[in-house]
């Protein structure tokens, strides 16, 4: 696994343990922008645009 890649693994992990990002939204979310580039990431999460839910996340 490249550096790049435990990186984003860690950001989401993360993400998930701070927020109550649903996993679908997660994968959804972050899938083109591990490839694309992380300026995007933050510029959805500083405007709002990440859902919130508990119900999806794994016991």
């Amino acid at each position: 696994m490249s550096f790049r890649s435990q990186i984003s693994v860690l950001f989401i992990d993360v993400f998930f343990i701070k927020t109550r990002l649903t996993l679908k939204s997660a994968i959804d979310s972050f899938s083109h922008f591990i490839q694309d580039g992380w300026s995007d990431v933050f510029f959805l999460i500083s405007r709002g645009e990440v859902e919130f839910e508990m119900k999806d996340l794994p016991e």
